[in-house]
Parts: C-alpha cells; sequence; structure tokens
C-alpha cells in the first residue's frame, strides 16, 4: 500500500512529480495520460519503490517491487530536482526522513 504523499522520479529526468494523495493519484487524469517507462518509479513517504507499467482502462496502478530507497539516496534525488529547477545552494540541502524531503518538494511546488 502506497503511503501518501509520493513522488514519481523519471528515467533519465532531474525533476520529480509530486503527488499529494490517492485522491489525487485517482483523480489527475494527467498522471494517467501515457505509458510510464519500466524505470519510471513512484516513490512513497516510507520510500517504498512501485512500478507505474500496469495500466488497465487507462489508469495506471503502482505495484509494488519490493525495494525502497535510503534517505540518502532520497536526499541526492531531491537535490538534483532542485538544482534542474533553478534552485541555489542545493548542496546544504538535508532532509531529516524520506517523508520530510517528498513534502518539501510538494512545498516548492506549490510556491
Amino acid at each position: 500500500m502506497t503511503k501518501w504523499p509520493a513522488i514519481i522520479k523519471y528515467r533519465g529526468e532531474s525533476e520529480l512529480t509530486y503527488i499529494d494523495s490517492g485522491s489525487e493519484w485517482d483523480c489527475d487524469a494527467d498522471l494517467h495520460f501515457f505509458r510510464y517507462d519500466s524505470a519510471d518509479q513512484l516513490i512513497d513517504s516510507e520510500g517504498n519503490i512501485f512500478s507505474l507499467v500496469d495500466m488497465t482502462d487507462n489508469f495506471v496502478k503502482p505495484r509494488a517491487i519490493n525495494c525502497s530507497v535510503s534517505k540518502e539516496t532520497m536526499q541526492d534525488l531531491i537535490r538534483a530536482h532542485f538544482s534542474s529547477i533553478g534552485e541555489c545552494c542545493v548542496s546544504k540541502f538535508s532532509i531529516g526522513s524520506i517523508a520530510e524531503g517528498i513534502t518539501t518538494v510538494g512545498q516548492f511546488e506549490e510556491s
């Protein structure tokens, strides 16, 4: 089961997509509009990784792949994300937890 909020990490891209809740995932047609690459991943607030290739009736169902990211890896992903969107001083950025890091991505998207 996905622990929201979560992010999507696209293969070969530094930018991340923030998803606030299961309701947003279910209702945002843009998240289900195209087929995801087999290397695209949804990463939840506990660091669990989900595949995004299972599509039924134009709806993508995240599938747990029994892997997770560490807090350090998540921090590196978020630093790369912030750098790609032009934020400065990303080398000083740190997170206390994976959930905190994902929430921070969401806060930047809102501003």
